[in-house]
């Protein structure tokens, strides 16, 4: 059956085992060979990665190779490498969401140290992508120098591998929105009795054979490097160097360690102490393990207890005694030397992922954050005598096949027999049965070795007869030997035969209590702080050491493999499995036979069929649905069927029909079809994340301009308050002054009388400066801002207007284009005023500042503000609109809900307010403009001034002024919590220009003409009327004292007759109504003294008579009438009184 590869490819390319039909293993060994005869050490099954160490260096990596990988969309576009799975991880991470793993499989010294280091290197450089500037990019070089400085303290020269790693360890790589951030490594089950013992051909950590070289003689004498070593001399007896050319490599290693522990801050690093740095500590301690192993115990004859036979050795030390024979003594001193190296690798791990955790914002969420995981496992090992350490990293071989195995095969054919759909006839090697045989809980060899863990005499047979009786019948991959000490496992990559002896031994607990006790007051520093940390399993390397004196190192390892392999449940994982070409490590020797074995033990074979035939990415609808809905779906799309969806998202992408299946509950896919779906997401997803940059930038700068806002607001107010203290102290200043210039003058006053003309000068000099000290620049335009009350020489109004008036007319640097100046008043302090130049301006109660067009109140600050005066900005809401015409007139249109008031609406005479004002009270309406000042009621007042010949100019220019109520009117305008005071400049401008004058005159003589017109015509039409109407008249007309019928000839001769005044029985016309009947009472000349005295100016000149008044309304010749009558009874009366005066002065 042909997979649906091989209807896309034809012809497959050699590099991608799965487009082969039906492979075999020779056509595999064939392809893999030829490949890396041409130094293409990289083959994928899918998107699986297969990598055959070359066992030298070739031109395959470095920057430019990693940046051309990085922008690699698809892997079907390019030759395979490891730079690809690094890309892929980190794609997924991004577009997927999810945490991903790296999963490195493969035997001891297949490569796969040095490709957990590629791998970082390119997540280094993927970091940068999208930032020109990375902040955190440091991180995977940190990483790459903190993974070389664990291998000279971790790794081994084994025989066949120079560096095998002697621990297992996963990194985890912190990311943030496509940035590495920090990272993180976890190590398991360091093989520390290699620090007192190594097996024939094998040597000891590479840390001790760089420091023998490197040391220069000042550190060789101080730490007394002048003799062999017992635990790094081989067993046969040979050097410790292979040839000169090795010790020269181990000389250049040990600066390279040097410089690693110098980049990582470790060097230079100070314990609490303070006495000693970290990288001088370390080799301390160091060569103090080199010495420890050199003591040699001997059985003292005359007891049963050792003594140390070479005591040169001890002579620098302390001398510490206790009592053990020879085997426990030697025994305790190797138990003590791996305690001290295993707490000193420890120490490193902990100190290296300080130095590598993310840092700032990313700790405080680091739950957040996404991660990589690599895992890095030690490799199958089989050797001439194989112990403890071999058993726990053949467990872990065991352990990550099944893992492998598990997502490869059995996950799929479960889902495919789910859905129906036919199995790829494929048989695998399933390594359950090894696994059981190690965690069955009934048989399982951990359980065995755990419970004949404690030193008797039979414990070897013990276990071995456990093995036997439990193992014989259940398990086909354990067997026992004659010889009562081995038995055999055969493992998935081989069998392998185990020391019994030696594996329980050390398997047994290690009391480390007491050894931490005899350290915890070291005078070493870095001693110190090891024993004093307690080893509660809790470190920051997961390290499963001595986490308690009864637990075996069995029961530990196994607790922190379970845990491992718990941190890989739950991520997308990328397989990488590496290949040894040959045992030799000679480079560019492919030996068929040891590539056949690793390829049957991972199942290359099979993997490669069901690559080709299978569906390995599968998706549930539901999440194919969510991860991948932009590809073809609109966002406001409803799903109906999600099947549907599923195949429109599918074909959307560009993905051919055939090779996939959308069944019920998931969607199956081949590998390179999840290439294609997440190509088309990223395009999808650029438009989105264009748009949000652009709706994240408009939020950015709407934050921006509100905070700028604010901090000028902040600033304003600073600014106003410091304005306030300087003109607070100001005014202090001139009132003192102006009290001692007072009394001064009281003084010379009192004494001399002579006060000249200096006060008044004195005065002007005040005013001057006062008015120089009110005015402070703070906002924009010809805006100012008082801060002050007004002076107590201002005790009314008309002084105030009198101030105003003067600021504007004295003002030198006014705008011509100024029509009004307005002034905020709260009762008689002046908080701000301002310059208008614009036609229109609005005063509301916001904080915008001034800026021609717009000013909001709350600008204005007044420290003694009132309660009352605290509420203006919400009553003024929106407030009001004032603007201008040309010929002068000013308009106010009432944008607030609430009222504002034009004060002086009932006192017309003193304000040159439009009719509109009058009739509504001094109300504003609301929404459309009404005038307020009108330039003819000011022509009006020039031309009564001129015609009185008095012309008074002050009294004008206070008619300029118009002011507004705010908040509350009350009965005099500085009573009034807020006001609005306008002086228009336009009308200050008029009269003081000769060429309104002259017009106003103009218009004057010309309305005089027309009134002796009118007064002409209406004279003669008055006469013509009277003579018509003199019969009526006489009738409707007649005087007191005349009866009907009599004629007023005969009464006159009978009054001369009797010698009486006719004048006392005459009556007059005003105090008859044209119907002739008599409306009111005679008015005799004390009642219109007594008027004319109440109301002194009302109507004597006729211009202030008011309507109700009685005087007022008689005819204009009447009036005269009077006033002649009044003038002669006053005039009698002050002769009356004269003559009174007199004559009593002449009785004296």
């Amino acid at each position: 059956m042909a997979g649906p590869m091989a209807a896309q490819w034809g012809q497959q390319p050699t590099d991608n085992l799965s487009t082969l039909v039906d492979p075999d293993l020779n056509e595999v060994i064939g392809i893999l060979h030829q490949r890396f005869q041409n130094q293409h050490i990289y083959t994928t099954i899918g998107d699986i990665l297969l990598s055959v160490n070359p066992q030298q260096t070739i031109p395959l990596y470095g920057s430019r190779v990693g940046d051309f990988y990085k922008d690699v969309p698809s892997a079907l576009s390019q030759q395979p490498h490891i730079f690809m799975t690094a890309c892929r991880a980190h794609r997924y991470l991004q577009i997927h969401n999810t945490d991903q793993a790296i999963v490195l499989s493969g035997e001891n010294g297949s490569g796969k140290t040095e490709a957990v280091k590629i791998l970082v290197s390119q997540f280094g450089r993927l970091s940068t992508v999208g930032s020109q500037d990375p902040p955190q990019s440091d991180v995977a070089s940190l990483l790459t120098e903190a993974m070389s400085l664990l291998e000279e303290f971790g790794n081994a020269d084994v025989g066949i591998n120079r560096n095998s790693s002697r621990h297992g360890k996963m990194v985890e790589l912190a990311w943030d929105d496509g940035k590495l951030v920090g990272a993180e490594i976890m190590v398991l089950g360091l093989e520390k009795n290699r620090v007192m013992f190594s097996e024939d051909g094998e040597k000891n950590f590479h840390v001790f054979y760089r420091m023998l070289v490197g040391f220069d003689q000042e550190m060789r004498t101080r730490h007394r490097h002048n003799q062999s070593y017992r635990i790094l001399e081989p067993i046969d007896g040979g050097q410790i160097y292979r040839d000169m050319a090795d010790a020269e490599d181990n000389e250049v290693k040990y600066r390279y360690l040097r410089e690693y522990l110098n980049t990582l801050g470790i060097e230079h690093q100070t314990f609490r102490s303070g006495r000693q740095t970290a990288g001088t500590a370390i080799f301390e301690v160091l060569s103090a393990l080199l010495h420890l192993g050199n003591i040699h115990f001997a059985p003292d004859p005359e007891s049963d207890s050792a003594f140390v036979a070479n005591q040169a050795e001890v002579e620098a030390g302390q001398r510490v005694m206790y009592r053990r024979d020879t085997s426990g003594a030697s025994l305790t001193r190797n138990s003590f030397v791996r305690h001290i190296y295993f707490q000193l690798f420890d120490w490193l791990v902990k100190t290296i992922n300080k130095r590598l955790a993310p840092t700032g914002q990313y700790r405080h969420n680091s739950k957040q954050l996404k991660t990589v995981g690599i895992l890095d496992l030690p490799g199958f090992e089989n050797l001439m005598t194989n112990s403890l350490e071999q058993l726990h990293f053949n467990l872990a071989e065991e352990r990550l096949q099944d893992h492998v195995t598990e997502l490869v095969f059995r996950r799929e054919f479960h889902d495919l027999q789910t859905d129906d759909i036919k199995v790829p006839d494929t048989k695998f090697r399933d390594n359950s049965e090894v696994l059981d045989a190690f965690y069955d809980s009934n048989i399982g060899l951990l359980r065995l070795m755990d419970e004949n863990t404690d030193p008797s005499p039979n414990a070897d047979m013990d276990l071995l007869n456990d093995i036997k009786r439990r193992h014989s019948k259940k398990s086909s991959v354990v067997k026992t030997d004659n010889t009562g000490q081995t038995f055999m496992v055969i493992h998935h990559r081989g069998q392998v035969i185990y020391n019994i002896e030696v594996l329980l031994t050390k398997n047994r607990p290690v009391r480390v209590r007491s050894f931490d006790a005899l350290l915890e007051y070291s005078q070493n520093p870095l001693l110190h702080e090891l024993m004093s940390t307690p080893h509660d399993g809790s470190s920051h390397s997961r390290h499963p050491g001595d986490t308690s004196d009864d637990l075996t190192l069995t029961q530990t390892y196994a607790a922190a493999l379970r845990g491992m392999f718990r941190r890989l449940e739950g991520r997308e994982t990328q397989h990488v499995w590496c290949i040894r070409p040959n045992m030799t490590l000679q480079p560019g020797v492919f030996d068929v036979d040891v590539v056949a074995r690793q390829l049957t033990a991972m199942n290359v074979v099979e993997a490669a069929r069901i690559r080709s035939m299978g569906y390995p990415v599968r998706i549930s609808t539901r999440d194919f649905i969510d991860r991948y809905r932009f590809v073809g779906l609109p966002l406001s799309a409803h799903i109906d069927s999600p099947q549907g969806a599923c195949h429109r998202i599918i074909r959307k992408a560009g993905i051919p029909d055939g090779g996939w299946q959308v069944r019920q509950r998931k969607v199956m896919l081949a590998w390179w079809h999840q290439d294609y779906l997440d190509t088309a997401l990223e395009r999808a997803l650029r438009h989105v994340i264009f748009v949000q940059s652009r709706l994240r930038g408009y939020v950015a700068r709407r934050k921006f301009y509100r905070m700028r806002r604010y901090f000028r607001e902040d600033r304003d107010e600073l600014s106003n308050f410091l304005d306030d203290v300087s003109s607070h102290g100001l005014r202090t200043y001139h009132a003192c002054q102006a009290q001692s210039d007072h009394n001064t003058r009281e003084i010379e006053r009192q004494y001399t009388g002579r006060d000249g003309g200096r006060r008044q000068a004195r005065h002007h000099s005040d005013r001057s400066e006062r008015d120089s000290y009110y005015s402070r620049s703070g906002y924009r335009g010809q805006s100012e801002v008082y801060n002050g009350h007004i002076d107590q020489t201002l005790d009314d109004f008309t002084t105030f207007k009198q101030t105003v008036l003067h600021d504007v007319t004295t003002k030198r640097d006014l705008d011509p284009t100024s029509w009004c100046k307005v002034i905020c008043m709260e009762y008689d302090r002046p908080v701000g005023k301002f310059y208008v130049q614009n036609r229109d301006v609005q005063i509301d109660g916001t904080y915008d500042p001034f800026d021609g067009d717009r000013l909001g109140i709350g600008v204005f600050r007044n420290p003694e503000r009132s309660r009352k005066t605290e509420t203006i900005r919400a009553y003024l809401g929106q407030g009001l609109v004032l603007h201008h015409d040309t010929e002068g007139n000013i308009w106010a249109k009432r944008l607030s809900n609430n009222d504002v008031i034009v004060q002086g609406y009932d006192d017309p005479g003193n304000h040159s307010l439009s009719a509109d004002v009058i009739l509504n009270k001094g109300s504003l309406p609301h929404g459309h403009s009404m005038k307020v000042f009108d330039m003819k009621e000011l022509r009006s007042r020039i031309g009564l001034e001129l015609k009185s010949h008095t012309f008074n100019r002050t009294r004008l220019r206070h008619q300029t002024i118009v002011c507004f109520s705010l908040l509350e009117e009350e009965k005099t305008i500085l009573d009034t919590p807020c006001w609005l005071c306008v002086v228009n400049i336009h009308a200050l401008n008029a009269l003081e220009t000769p060429d309104v004058l002259s017009q106003v005159e103009k218009m004057m003589a010309q309305a005089e003409l027309r009134t002796e017109d009118e007064d002409l015509k209406d004279e003669k039409s008055h006469d013509a009327k009277a003579r018509r109407l003199r019969t009526q008249w006489s009738r409707t007309d007649q005087r007191e004292g005349f009866t009907q019928g009599e004629s007023s000839r005969k009464l006159r001769i009978a009054l001369r007759k009797r010698g009486e005044d006719i004048k006392n029985h005459m009556d007059y016309s005003w105090n008859t109504d044209r119907r002739g009947s008599s409306s009111q009472k005679q008015m005799t000349v004390d009642s219109l003294q007594e008027q004319v005295l109440r109301d002194p100016d009302g109507g004597l000149d006729g211009r202030r008579s008011g309507p109700t008044s009685p005087i007022g309304t008689g005819k204009t010749r009447e009036w005269a009438k009077v006033k002649v009558t009044v003038k002669t009874s006053m005039a009698k009366e002050e002769s009356e009184m004269d003559a009174m005066m007199k004559s009593r002065m002449s009785r004296y």
